[in-house]
């Protein structure tokens, strides 16, 4: 959650603001506009976050007034923070969308034109430094996704609504809409009779079209989505569950679902490459400093900050390969604007992409300074010299000549053994842009199975109903098949239908009453039924009769057979037909419990809970 301390020096006149925030030299540079402060007299400091996923790349209101706060009571640090049910409130959101699509597709499954109209709720204000146009452009900038398209129209709307405002958060934009995409080919699969990998196939980007110029002018440039998709085809045994899938839906067990979904996502935006309209700044580059102290021990200062992904370890090793030392000698800085020279931040997943590259270029460099000043020291020709684990060694002999420390050392404390045109210090500080930025490539196949048991059936052997594969030929035609119980199916991705159809479940009542194996059904009624003696204690518990109790109905033939433990029934006097039996179609002007309530269970002496009573005594209830 955001959130931070703000603390005012008086005699420097300076402010510093440890915040949880992905992006410091951003703030740093709006804080000092506001408050009117040179950005010199300004430090952010990101501490470990711990997660920030686009909502921390935000500079709230609150954010400022604490600062402005600070300013009015020097010397005293002042924190803000705010709790989860704020948080949620408050923070920026995303993902509100509504996508009207029409697709043209040829015979064999060649998209051939996408036409989509996408409103996107932006909340009540427009958030620094993203503004409230993030998600609109990215929706209509890359709704075709992994996917050629030659036509394409898109409309696109940003809504100002009364609620929070919307922000980056979790990919901008890109799980709506690729869901968007995938629900169109799902479509057009099933009306052109075409499997759902392969009109995927047909239309997905591939190595020989990259560069391949987007409808929305952006150039992709990964084309490994065939190569993403076999991979995760491979680990799902795609035949094999369709195999299986079409095997259940012969023999009408439990269905199998299976769904399937290309994307790509634009990360490390280059200068090319806005990360939202009419943006003061462009998100393109970033600063690194690798220094390489007199102990022979690397300290890199990157403009990067971190939320628990990695970061410092992935900026250590990449350091590490380029000047050959090892990774253990390598320290590394980041989230202090004091420290670092320039970083937009963490976003679009950019910290590899640029920050990484710009680690990457500064470590040749300051390699570079490394092997001209070893060569000038052991007398050696620069193209022959090789640094590993921290020694430099000359190609074709395994011994080293001189390790890394040795030559830092002189390069700061023996500059009188510098060879002729090389200056003291080993460090270097570079920049780095990709221009147009990188497209991540991605596939996701996933199978979900029915939870609910499947139907089966099994001949008693005295009914005359029963066909010789324990199938009953008597059960009622108009019986709703149940699907999967709620809990059952919890978080998993079913197909549900509620058309009546044949009976296909074992609750299904069989119309021989004298079938000793006939399922029995559950029946709850507003009434109970006069021939029966409802009980609230004993064993049986809440709404079961006791064993003395099952009698025959005194009313006649009865919808709850004799001796089952039920007590309620249809024909008793008020129950007007408001029968929750889950087994039979619903009658005319009926409802229907979503859960049926469960028959209580008994509850033991030490399990009752002591209330007051109204006459001011106290006397035992049973627990709810």
């Amino acid at each position: 959650m955001p959130g931070g301390v703000a603390l005012w020096d008086a005699a420097d006149g300076k402010l510093t603001f440890w915040n949880g925030t992905q992006v410091p030299h951003i703030v740093r540079n709006m804080i000092a506009e506001l408050l009117d402060l040179p950005e010199g007299k300004v430090r952010v400091v990101a501490p470990d976050v711990g997660g920030g996923f686009g909502v921390k790349a935000v500079l709230y209101a609150e954010d400022v007034a604490l600062c402005l706060m600070a300013r009015q009571m020097p010397g005293i640090p002042l924190k803000w923070v705010e709790d989860r049910a704020e948080h949620l409130l408050a923070a920026t959101h995303a993902r509100d969308h509504r996508y009207l699509m029409k697709a043209g597709f040829a015979a064999d499954g060649t998209l051939l034109a996408l036409e989509a109209d996408v409103t996107c709720n932006v909340g009540a204000y427009s958030v620094y430094p993203w503004t409230a146009g993030i998600e609109p452009l990215m929706a209509g900038g890359l709704l075709s996704g992994p996917y050629k398209l030659e036509n394409y129209r898109c409309t696109v709307r940003g809504v100002a609504t009364n609620t929070a405002p919307s922000g980056p958060y979790r990919g901008v934009a890109r799980p709506a809409s690729v869901f968007a995409m995938e629900a169109v080919f799902d479509a057009a699969a099933a009306r052109l009779g075409l499997d759902a990998i392969e009109i995927r196939r047909r239309n997905v980007i591939t190595h020989e079209d990259i560069p391949y110029r987007m409808p929305s002018r952006l150039v992709d440039d990964s084309g490994h989505y065939g190569e993403c998709l076999d991979k995760a085809l491979a680990a799902l045994d795609y035949p094999a569950f369709r195999t299986e899938q079409a095997r259940r839906r012969e023999a009408g067990e439990n269905p199998i679902g299976i769904g399937v979904a290309l994307y790509n996502e634009l990360t490390g935006l280059g200068r090319a490459a806005s990360a939202g309209p009419r943006m003061p700044f462009r998100t393109g580059h970033d600063a690194c400093t690798v220094r390489v102290n007199p102990d022979g021990r690397v300290t890199v200062i990157s403009g990067i900050t971190s939320q628990g992904q990695g970061s410092e370890t992935m900026i250590a090793q990449i350091v590490a390969d380029a000047l050959g030392v090892g990774y253990d000698d390598v320290d590394v800085r980041i989230g202090d604007t004091d420290e670092a020279l320039w970083g937009f931040g963490a976003f679009s997943s950019r910290q590899a992409v640029i920050g990484g590259g710009a680690a990457h270029n500064t470590a040749l460099e300051v390699r570079t300074k490394l092997v001209r000043l070893a060569a000038g020291l052991i007398e050696a020709a620069e193209g022959d010299l090789e640094i590993v684990g921290g020694e430099v060694f000359v190609r074709g002999d395994p011994k080293p000549q001189i390790s890394v420390a040795e030559v830092a050392r002189v390069a700061y404390l023996e500059s009188n053994r510098l060879p002729e045109g090389i200056e003291p210090g080993l460090d270097a500080t570079a920049f780095y842009d990709p221009i147009r930025g990188a497209f991540a490539a991605g596939a996701q196949v996933a199978a979900s199975r029915s939870t609910a048991p499947p139907a089966s059936f099994a001949s008693c052997g005295t009914c005359a109903s029963r066909t010789p594969d324990g199938r009953c030929t008597r059960r009622s035609s108009t019986a709703r098949s149940p699907g999967p119980s709620p809990r059952a199916s919890a978080g998993r991705s079913t197909s549900t239908s509620s058309t009546t159809t044949q009976a296909t479940s074992p609750r299904a009542r069989c119309s021989t009453t004298s079938c000793p194996r006939a399922p029995r059904s559950r029946t709850w009624s507003s009434a109970t039924c006069r021939g029966r003696r409802p009980t609230r204690s004993g064993s049986a518990g809440w709404g079961r009769a006791a064993p003395s109790d099952r009698t025959p109905c005194s009313r006649g033939p009865c919808a709850t057979p004799s001796g089952s433990t039920s007590t309620r029934c249809r024909s008793a006097p008020g129950a007007s037909g408001r029968s929750f039996n889950r087994d039979r179609p619903l009658l005319a002007g009926e409802g229907r419990r979503r859960h049926p309530r469960p028959a209580r269970q008994a509850q033991r002496p030490e399990h009752r809970a002591l209330r007051p009573a109204r006459d001011g005594g106290r006397r035992a209830h049973r627990g709810r």
